[in-house]
């Protein structure tokens, strides 16, 4: 018949080749997919930040946007065993396969044809991470889309890549997702150390996390424990020892809320760093939390309306190893939300070591030259001393070691409010007057004048070590920012006269008994806002700055000389 072809014959070449025209048409459409429909990892950008003291423990943690407690967490963080653990009983071939484990599927189809019901899923680690990042309904259509971008997380992703995703966004209860929240909400730690019971919890908490919470449901998280455990003794994961002592192992009954230490520090570094959710800072957890305690317990004992503020630094690096915004953060009646550290108050009688420390260098006066601790009677200012008694003729040493007011204003008067508060300001400190102060006067002495508590420590840090003022360094891997002192703000001689004076401060109440055990020269200026300074020659020194609402009682004056 004209135009008539008969059929081609088929051959086994012509099978391969339309084969392989069928897989290359196959990857083809696969490639376009997946530049189409790229992995969504939104979710891994949703993550808790976290500021972090010194050795990488949680200061404070903020919740996601969504209220969650989402820690990032990647496998350096975790103890091996976990990893170990959880690849033998969730996913045994997770090394070699390619996202999606053949075997395991066909054993779940296999159970559910038989049981009539869904008795394991097959599911791989990697289509979990695949259903944590996108969740859908369990059905048969969104196991098949778990399937496909299993497969793409595998080819885009190494498989510390994916166990880094499982580990920070796994369920572990209400709102606990990742290792590292977990292993702190239940355990109180970072998941570094983990024991075998600990690591086989985690292991199978998030199966279920609504059910298994052993906090709530403490006997089902046992069991479910109990039969990781067995696996892992099956398996010659753990010994027949380790298996017993992990059963015997108490449970978690319990939820731990999340660090909350130095709360006002890290509220604020967290809004200054809005794109990292890692923040680590030179702060010493222990320190911290024995700091926040004092003051909590001595706080309610003298009001508990009122509030402090404390700030400890390491003098020689200028690092903040200890602060405290406030008594109670989370007290209302003394506003314990406001950072006292950054609040504008009275210096009290703290400025008066500068102002006498300016007149030696100035050579107006000296340690021991004698002034009249009397009544200033030119009927301008005229202050007092605290228990409003007078000392008469005393020495400039005596004057500052016991706070005395007259004194100092007498020695201010001399050099010039206006050229001590100037040179205050080239320092890198500024005054804040009153708003119907036009320019400085006489009571800056008295702490008639506004500072910030760490400005003002920074410069106290300069007094005990090098004389400059140099901001305080408030994060660990941050390099020290140039000092806000051009030079040095007096000499060595009265860096040295200073200090030795105010070590022979008298001591505060409950100091005596505990300086035998300590016998550190120890500086102390008292004040509304008082000062300790430990000296340089300390392996670890401190400056340490409480601002309170406590009054200026200053030190009881030395009876009159005669």
């Amino acid at each position: 018949m004209p135009g008539w072809r008969p059929f081609r014959k088929i051959t086994p070449g012509r099978i391969i080749m339309a084969g392989l025209g069928g897989v290359a048409v196959l990857a083809v459409t696969l490639v376009v997919l997946d530049r189409v429909f790229p992995p969504n990892l939104s979710r891994l950008s949703h993550v808790s930040t976290v500021v972090e003291g010194e050795n990488g423990r949680p200061l404070r943690v903020f919740s996601t946007a969504g209220g969650l407690l989402r820690l990032k967490t990647t496998l350096a963080d975790i103890d091996p065993k976990y990893v170990r653990f959880l690849k033998s009983y969730e996913d045994r071939r997770f090394d070699s396969h390619i996202g999606v484990d053949p075997l395991a599927l066909a054993r779940a189809a296999w159970q559910w044809v038989r049981a009539g019901h869904i008795v394991s899923g097959g599911s791989t680690l990697t289509m979990q991470v695949a259903r944590l990042l996108e969740p859908r309904d369990r059905t048969i259509w969104a196991k098949s889309i778990e399937i496909l971008r299993a497969m793409q997380l595998e080819w885009h992703f190494s498989k510390t890549g994916i166990l880094n995703m499982y580990a920070t966004l796994a369920p572990f209860g209400g709102r606990v997702e990742g290792v590292r929240s977990a292993a702190n909400v239940y355990f109180q730690k970072d998941p570094g150390h983990l024991t075998i019971a600990e690591a086989a919890l985690l292991t199978v908490l998030p199966q279920s996390p609504s059910l298994l919470r052993p906090d709530r449901f403490a006997g089902q998280a046992r069991q479910a424990r109990a039969k990781v455990l067995q696996r892992l003794r099956n398996d010659n994961e753990i010994t027949a020892a380790e298996y017993q002592q992990a059963l015997g192992e108490p449970i978690p009954r319990q939820q731990y809320a999340m660090p909350l230490l130095a709360p006002h520090l890290a509220e604020r570094l967290a809004a200054q760093y809005p794109d990292q959710d890692r923040i680590v800072t030179t702060i010493e957890p222990w320190l911290q939390a024995d700091m926040q305690k004092l003051v909590e317990y001595y706080g309610v004992s003298v009001a508990r309306d009122r509030s402090l503020a404390v700030v400890v630094v390491e003098n020689k690096t200028g690092k903040v190893r200890a602060h405290l915004g406030s008594r109670d953060y989370l007290d209302r009646p003394s506003h314990g939300f406001v950072d006292m550290t950054r609040a504008i108050r009275s210096p009290g009688s703290t400025l008066k070591p500068f102002i006498y420390a300016l007149s030696f260098d100035d050579h107006q006066t000296h340690p021991q030259t004698l002034i009249w601790d009397r009544a200033i009677a030119d009927g301008g200012y005229r202050p007092s001393n605290f228990d409003h008694n007078e000392a008469g003729e005393i020495s400039i040493a005596d004057a500052l070691r016991f706070s005395l007011n007259i004194p100092a204003v007498k020695v201010l008067g001399r050099y010039g409010p206006i050229r001590f508060s100037e040179t205050m300001r080239k320092n890198g400190l500024e005054l804040s007057l009153p708003g119907d102060a036009a320019v400085p006067n006489l009571a800056i002495a008295l702490g008639g004048v506004g500072v910030k508590l760490d400005e003002l420590t920074g410069l106290y840090r300069g007094l005990a070590t090098d004389r400059k003022n140099c901001p305080l360094q408030y994060l660990r891997d941050e390099k020290p920012a140039p000092c806000l002192s051009p030079h040095e703000m007096f000499s060595p001689q009265t860096q040295k006269w200073i200090t030795g004076i105010l070590q022979n401060t008298p001591r505060p109440d409950g100091y005596r008994a505990q300086a035998t055990l300590n016998p550190a020269p120890i500086a102390f200026k008292t004040g509304t806002m008082g000062f300790a300074m430990r000296g340089r020659l300390v392996i670890t020194p401190i400056t340490l700055w409480g601002c309170g609402s406590a009054r200026h009682r200053g030190s009881q004056a030395p009876a009159k000389p005669g």
